[in-house]
């Protein structure tokens, strides 16, 4: 008897670190989403790269991690993670869905995050990365701009809808549809230096695959430069360096 006892006082000491933690952050998006639109909630989704993305780890640490993010998401907000680790195991099923969603929002870099109303409409696409005081703000008015009792509240004053406004207030835009490789940004520390190509971030030894066109190639990254990053592609037999675009 002592040790059931013992045993059901664990689970429920781990149950309430749980709870403790925060806010919780789910995976099935379509479970998420009805109970969203039931709720009049938005969803907040987290596509990252939780084992090997700097930013998306310290966007986790330091904002997602934070008292105030939590005290706020936890009564306003449904959270979802689609996340895209290179070391952390997935189930195949999971895998094929991260992808689709992330084909779906038009996803090119980690992380992205982005508000959904409960219909899975991409309403916002919140920064990357900046501090818990200034993220947790931002999120409170672009959730309390885009919310279903917002949305009802210009219905009922016949106000014209206005563009969803993207972080710096620019307008929601589709993807862009890549016609050739393109080195976007150089990233990360100098032991360990990373690449964003089209969709893709790489490091060096590193391959994936890149959106082009209407599918993806195989790309493989053989060198990171100074402004510029050597490629090998699947089927070709010489190689191609991709360079910065000039800064405007």
């Amino acid at each position: 008897m002592k040790t059931i006892k013992h045993l059901l006082l664990c689970a429920g000491a781990f149950l309430f670190a749980l709870e403790a933690s925060g806010a919780a952050w789910l995976t099935d998006l379509s479970t998420i989403l009805t109970r969203a639109k039931g709720e009049n909630k938005l969803v907040l989704i987290n596509f990252t790269g939780s084992d090997w993305c700097p930013t998306c780890i310290k966007m986790k640490e330091q904002v997602f991690s934070s008292a105030a993010f939590n005290q706020y998401a936890e009564n306003n907000l449904y959270l979802v993670e689609i996340d895209f680790p290179r070391r952390k195991v997935q189930s195949p099923v999971l895998k094929r869905a991260n992808q689709a969603l992330s084909d779906k929002y038009g996803v090119e870099a980690f992380p992205t995050i982005l508000l959904l109303n409960g219909d899975g409409i991409k309403l916002v696409e919140l920064q990357r990365y900046t501090s818990p005081d200034i993220f947790v703000p931002h999120l409170k008015e672009m959730v309390e701009a885009n919310s279903p009792t917002a949305a009802a509240r210009r219905i009922k004053a016949k106000e014209p809808a206005e563009p969803l406004p993207l972080w710096g207030g620019a307008p929601t835009v589709p993807p862009p549809k890549y016609t050739d490789l393109a080195l976007k940004n150089l990233s990360g520390s100098r032991n360990r230096r990373l690449a964003l190509i089209n969709n893709q971030t790489l490091t060096v030894g590193e391959s994936a695959l890149v959106r082009l066109g209407d599918g993806q190639v195989k790309v493989r990254c053989l060198e990171i430069r100074e402004s510029s990053v050597v490629i090998q592609v699947d089927g070709q037999e010489q190689s191609r360096e991709l360079k910065l675009p000039p800064s405007p």
